[in-house]
């Protein structure tokens, strides 16, 4: 199809939003597409780009209430040593509004994006990715991404990328995870292709971080070449790894039988728990796998055990025509998890078939598959520009299907929507790529997804605060825990904190497929003002003895003791305690302080010449927030001829 052609069938499926021809669960009501035609996207792609070999929700990156897409296109060329052929890959951050639209983008490459990685030839950065959630708890969503082509202790053993973003897309740190680095210790040899797969299983071991799965196709456990693995990292808090499990045709009780060459790990999705053991089971494509006909392709849905172990499997194939597939199609390329589009309570999948015809050559197709709790398929639907509702238009070896992903609930009408990648389509130039978003049919329990944001985040109490919701779409109540026994049930509440502490924010919101909350630890912080307060008991003791600056953290607190009325003084002694005290005298006065022999603790104890004029004392502060509201009482004692003991000044540490 020529480029002309092409851009006209583009914009016209970009511009304008399909009827359904179906109301089936599973099939599609309407579509985006992003490409170099559709979207701001002129100029930025190149041939061969691949955009769309891999995609996933990575959540709403730059907090404006929508989820965000995130896709790879593993043939760009940023930074690589042979131009158009370096292949050294990127990433594309994609802001999304509520229908689908492509607002902006961000690139990620090893020439932009605050990457700051060698990426090598070939190593294909960007053809695999995973979401992360908020993995360095900044507020912000993260991204795994792989490099399934890097040479790290070998040729094309393979590493990934922990991405920390920005709320603007770009990067602020990362790890790597290989043979060489981020404390991986499995065995890779060459050409395992460690990072062809990623997902993100949750919290397998219960540490409070999430785990990932990571596809290694060219492992050869069981004795022939490229039947592949799975690894499954189980990961600390700094992006290292803690252990590892492997799963193949000989390990982690994987009881499933591979043939050479079924790439086993080719892609990877949590799908939920199907079997409702607690545990999530994760489905693994097999695109060569040779039942019912050479490369007609499968998926396996393995029931996981927490310690990362195979408790059973199901696998999904076209043994016995179940699908209809034709030889070479390649079903189970890419999977994602759909969560219960049906409403059986049971979670579903996607699976992609890139090189199934359609209405031509290759064009690719989408299976929704509704699943039992025992991982068989009860019944399907197929989405191509022939079926399932689907109008965009496709042509010949676009590979429709080739990435998988569910994005949370874009509309607000609380189903799910899925993005699809079409790795070969020509818009802009030939393989330039594509991103497909489907908006599909099914049941409403996709609930909102909360957000907010808020300021003053800290100051001085009492502290106002507006409070402006930031959820997505589906958003149609809202109820606020202001974490001090005040609530709201405002979309954007103003709340003022009287007394100073850190407060939790808690935000429960519904919408037509249900309810979801969001925790917020320490979102206010309350602070407690600075003060310095002169107290003298029962008034006997002189009081010449003052503070002429605040006990401000992070700064310093001064203060001066007169002695010039004290025959003889030479020296001052100031001493700070934990506890005001009276009703204690001395030949020298009443002790203000609570003495340590009666409980007190003693903080600190200087001492100052007075010259029998005045001394002067200077106290740094820590920056500590945690210091703020420490009180503490202090007093001196004026030295030389007859002691002398001043009044007290209580302080409060703060701001």
């Amino acid at each position: 199809m020529n480029h002309r052609k092409k851009f006209l069938l583009g914009f016209a499926t970009w511009g304008a939003l399909a009827a359904p021809v179906l109301a089936q669960t599973g099939s599609v009501q309407r579509h985006k597409k992003i490409s170099e035609f559709s979207g701001v996207f002129p100029g930025a792609l190149d041939a061969n780009d691949q955009l769309g070999r891999a995609l996933i929700s990575a959540g709403d990156i730059d907090g404006d209430g929508n989820a965000d897409l995130v896709t790879g296109a593993m043939g760009d060329d940023d930074g690589g040593a042979l131009g158009i052929d370096s292949d050294t890959g990127a990433l594309w951050v994609h802001f999304l509004n509520a229908n689908g639209g492509l607002i902006r983008n961000v690139k990620i490459s090893m020439t932009t994006g605050g990457f700051v990685a060698q990426l090598d030839t070939r190593d294909q950065l960007g053809r695999a990715l995973a979401p992360l959630g908020d993995f360095d708890h900044d507020g912000v969503p993260d991204i795994a991404a792989g490099a399934c082509r890097d040479d790290d202790g070998g040729v094309n053993r393979g590493a990934l990328y922990l991405l920390f973003l920005n709320q603007d897309g770009s990067v602020k740190g990362q790890r790597k995870i290989s043979d060489t680095e981020g404390n991986f210790l499995g065995v890779l040899e060459d050409y395992d292709e460690f990072g062809r797969a990623l997902a993100n299983l949750g919290d397998l071991d219960g540490n409070g971080v999430v785990d990932l799965a990571v596809g290694a196709i060219g492992d050869d456990d069981g004795g022939v070449d490229m039947k592949g693995a799975v690894w499954i990292l189980f990961m600390a808090a700094d992006g290292t790894v803690l252990r590892h499990q492997k799963l193949s045709d000989t390990q982690g009780n994987f009881q499933g039988i591979l043939g050479g060459g079924d790439l086993f790990g080719f892609a990877l999705a949590a799908l939920g728990d199907i079997d409702g053991d607690g545990v999530v089971d994760l489905g693994v494509g097999c695109p060569k796998d040779d039942d019912g006909g050479v490369r007609k392709g499968a998926a396996w849905i393995l029931f996981m055990r927490r310690d990362g172990t195979v408790k059973g499997h199901r696998k999904i194939s076209d043994v016995g025509g179940l699908y209809g597939l034709q030889p070479t199609v390649e079903f189970g390329s890419a999977i994602a998890g759909l969560g219960d589009l049906d409403g059986d309570g049971i979670p579903d999948m996607a699976v992609g078939a890139p090189l199934d015809d359609g209405g031509f050559v290759e064009q690719g197709a989408v299976w929704i598959n509704f699943l039992a709790a025992d991982g068989s398929v009860k019944s399907k639907v197929k989405i191509n520009d022939l079926s399932g509702g689907f109008t965009g238009q496709l042509a010949d070896g676009d590979w429709f299907g080739s990435a998988l992903a569910p994005i949370p609930d874009l509309d607000g009408n609380g189903i799910v929507e899925l993005a699809v990648g079409a790795r070969f389509d020509d818009d802009g130039g030939i393989n330039t790529g594509s991103a497909w978003i489907l908006f599909l049919h099914g049941m409403a329990n996709v609930p909102p997804t909360p957000g907010f944001a808020h300021a003053p985040s800290t100051g001085l109490a009492p502290l106002e605060v507006q409070f402006a919701e930031r959820s997505s779409a589906g958003a149609k109540t809202w109820d606020w825990d202001f974490g001090d026994g005040a609530s709201s049930t405002q979309a954007n509440p103003r709340h003022t904190y009287i007394q100073p502490g850190a407060y939790t924010v808690t935000l429960t919101v519904g919408g037509p497929g249900g309810s979801a909350t969001l925790v917020v630890p320490d979102a206010v912080l309350a602070q407690h003002t600075a003060s310095a307060t002169v107290r003298n008991g029962s008034g006997v003791n002189r009081v010449c003895y003052q503070s002429t600056s605040l006990p401000v953290l992070g700064g310093v607190w001064t203060t001066e003791v007169d002695a010039s009325l004290h025959p003889g003084a030479g020296l001052v002694l100031l001493l700070g305690g934990s506890a005001p005290f009276s009703g204690l005298f001395r030949p020298a006065g009443e002790v203000l302080l609570r003495p340590v022999g009666l409980g007190g603790v003693r903080y600190f104890r200087l001492v100052a010449r007075s010259h029998g004029v005045r001394a002067d004392f200077v106290l740094p502060v820590p920056p500590d927030p945690a210091l703020s509201g420490l009180t503490l009482s202090t007093q001196a004692k004026i030295l030389g001829g007859a002691e002398q003991l001043t009044n007290a000044i209580d302080l409060v540490l703060g701001y």
